[in-house]
């Protein structure tokens, strides 16, 4: 599912969805596909949350689900 972008957000929309990982990312998935205007906000410059990779000395590392262990 594609999510549409949005160069300003909707004046009052129906829903207001803090933190754009996976959850955040569904349950804005999830009120678009249901006809609902959504108001994704987001602190970091990129989504996916603990899903998104991190780069450390030049390698890629894919964190997702580490934190699933404990």
């Amino acid at each position: 599912m594609r999510i549409p972008s949005v160069s300003k957000p909707p004046s009052s929309p129906d829903a207001l969805v803090v933190g754009g990982g996976f959850s955040g990312l569904l349950s804005a998935a999830l009120l678009l596909k249901n006809g609902k205007s959504v108001h994704l906000a987001e602190k970091l410059p990129k989504l996916g949350g603990r899903l998104s990779p991190e780069s450390r000395d030049g390698f890629q590392n894919l964190v997702a689900g580490a934190w699933l262990a404990y």
